[in-house]
């Protein structure tokens, strides 16, 4: 019992475990209640010393060091910045074609867990795990040195194999060798897992970049549904067609004066794409010429913009300056755009294209 007692101690520093159903990041309000537990979620994962201290009215101060488990549920998961990704397994329920089988089973799993429900099964899930502590403590040494030969970084072996650790222990009463270990870890192929779950580029601008070009461009006379990827395109392969569609001109031939009119239409409706990036932060280059110090094809995006962030409110994108920090390269000299002088970064065309 002794012996019960001080592993205890030593794991109720996680003194507790939050649930969270229809995690679902619907509005913006939701979305910040989202990223203020997940803040939460992600301080209670550092196993250090640090301690959060608030104020309270009557001049004094409370010290708080949580040291909580969170598990999410949704079906249209919040999307992860980098420094949630190294702490959150997204695990996915795979969808299987419904037959008789099928049916029979999920009525069988009905059945079990209101039977469970009645007996009090969380109460005795909780005392079981508590008499299997000492296995629990030697599985967790075990899982969390294999996942983390197995995927290359101890943080990770400590997220995946503390996972591991728990089911293993969960299906048998007895601590898993190394070899057996090894064996779970690679029938999961837990590298796939990972990879599929992650931005491995370790720089967050692919998922940011996505959201960026997703984003309308707003023009002063059109009415064109365009996004800030599409605008680029089109300066890109310089289609005149689409680019005098911006203005409302629509060829139809008509020999060397129509080409002449689709021409001049497409040379307005290239000013107003540009323009419209200009509001969102974003220059195009396309590559004959420096306009401001870098070389080659790209863009140059301002490291803030007020039209991109209301554009971008309430998604990990919003600070996109500490993604493009990581793959651009920062601009000798502040750039006129969006209304004012700014920094900004320039992104080459290859890695837009990643």
């Amino acid at each position: 019992m002794s012996r019960i007692i001080t592993l205890l101690h030593k794991y109720t520093v996680q003194d507790s475990c939050f649930v969270l159903d229809e995690a679902e990041p619907n509005t913006n309000k939701d979305c910040s209640r989202i990223d203020a537990i997940l803040t939460l979620a992600r301080n209670s994962s550092s196993d250090d010393e640090a301690t959060a201290i608030k104020g309270t009215v009557s001049g004094t101060s409370m010290y708080y060091r949580n040291r909580s488990m969170f598990c999410f549920a949704s079906i249209n998961p919040r999307e992860l910045e980098l420094a949630d990704q190294s702490r959150i397994s997204i695990l996915e329920i795979v969808k299987k074609p419904q037959t008789a089988d099928s049916k029979d089973t999920f009525n069988f799993i009905k059945k079990a867990y209101l039977k469970l429900e009645r007996e009090d099964f969380s109460t005795q899930l909780n005392n079981l795990i508590i008499s299997r502590l000492p296995t629990l403590e030697k599985n967790l040494a075990v899982f969390v040195e294999v996942a983390g030969d197995h995927l290359g970084h101890s943080r990770d072996g400590k997220q995946y194999g503390s996972l591991l650790a728990g089911f293993a222990t969960l299906a048998q009463n007895k601590p898993i060798d190394l070899a057996t270990a090894k064996a779970y870890v690679e029938k999961l192929k837990l590298t796939e897992v990972v990879e599929e779950n992650r931005d491995t580029n370790a720089t967050g601008w692919d998922m940011c970049w996505t959201k960026m070009s997703a984003v309308k461009l707003t023009f002063r006379d059109s009415r064109s549904n365009v996004t800030v990827g599409e605008g680029i395109e089109m300066l890109q392969q310089k289609n005149i067609e689409e680019l005098a569609r911006i203005v409302g001109y629509e060829h139809s031939g008509g020999g060397k004066i129509g080409q002449e009119q689709l021409e001049r239409a497409a040379l307005r409706g290239k000013i107003e794409v540009e323009k419209a990036l200009r509001k969102l932060g974003i220059i195009y280059q396309d590559g004959t010429v420096s306009l401001y110090g870098c070389v080659g094809e790209g863009i140059y995006i301002a490291n803030s913009s007020e039209a991109m962030s209301k554009a971008l409110a309430g998604t990990p994108s919003q600070n996109w300056k500490q993604h493009s920090s990581r793959v651009g390269e920062s601009v000798p000299k502040t750039i006129f755009i969006d209304g004012q002088n700014r920094k900004a970064k320039f992104i080459q065309q290859n890695i837009l294209k990643k």
